[in-house]
């Protein structure tokens, strides 16, 4: 890494001690996810360059964390439709994405609760108490923002990325099979893997048996999910790798709900 480079990780290692710091005042655990985390572990020494840090809360902390981080000095960029997360920037090197969930309501079953459950206490990896995903987890929702985040050219670099998740943690492809079965995910699973070409992914695949059902509903919203624009329909594609036509409708419309919510009641 380039000196610059380095100064970059290093904040970013520092904006997670910080905060953590902060919220434990308040009795608060956080989760970090994503790059800051990865940058410490899968890609520790190695070139990775972000310039925000996604941090998980419990729901029920959700609302006392943003308080706390705001009479500490943050301010709110931005936040989701439904209020899953907020972008804020603090007296920090990194802009800070906090969560209450994963995905949108209803969508896959990675329930934060059952999240800091699997997940493990450290104090090493960031010079502070946070709580680390469980592996699979971690597999679990890098599969999932793949898909909603509609990579363009930049996406072998992500499928990259999940097979060094799963190389550095040695998940062997029938526990994480389970794992995404367990959490409603086969179907993205499957949608998200059958671009890769690594004998990793197909491993995975092989693993998890998709169904006729399933390939056909992959295939069924793989056009919407690969539009050059994204768009209402994009979001349907999303939805329609849900674990079932139910549980689509139920997190489709909770989304479209909370549109409607966000319009007549405004930030």
């Amino acid at each position: 890494m380039s000196a610059r480079e380095l100064f970059k990780a290093a904040g970013a290692r520092f904006s997670v001690r910080r905060v953590a710091e902060l919220l434990a005042e308040e009795g608060i655990e956080v989760m970090p996810l994503k790059g800051a985390l990865l940058l410490e572990t899968v890609y520790a020494g190695k070139l990775r360059v972000i310039s925000d840090v996604d941090l998980l809360v419990r729901p029920r902390d959700y609302a006392r964390a943003a308080r706390r981080l705001g009479q500490a000095g943050f301010s709110e960029l931005a936040r989701d439709r439904d209020d899953r997360s907020r972008t804020l920037k603090g007296p920090l090197p990194c802009v800070v994405d906090l969560h209450r969930w994963l995905f949108q309501r209803h969508l896959f079953r990675l329930r934060t609760d059952a999240l800091f459950a699997r997940g493990r206490p450290d104090e090493a990896l960031f010079g502070t108490r946070i709580v680390l995903p469980d592996p699979r987890d971690l597999y679990a929702h890098l599969l999932g923002h793949f898909a909603k985040s509609r990579f363009g050219r930049g996406h072998g670099a992500k499928l990259a990325e999940l097979d060094a998740v799963q190389a550095h943690h040695a998940l062997s492809a029938p526990v994480l099979a389970a794992h995404l079965r367990a959490t409603g995910m086969l179907r993205v699973a499957t949608y998200v893997l059958g671009r890769s070409g690594s004998a990793s992914a197909r491993a995975l695949l092989d693993a998890l048996e998709p169904g006729l059902v399933d390939r056909s509903v992959v295939e069924s919203v793989r056009p919407l999910l690969e539009r050059r624009r994204a768009g209402a329909l994009s979001v349907v594609g999303v939805h329609g790798l849900n674990e079932s036509l139910p549980r689509a409708s139920l997190s489709l419309a909770s989304h479209l709900l909370g549109g409607a919510r966000r319009r007549v009641l405004p930030v």
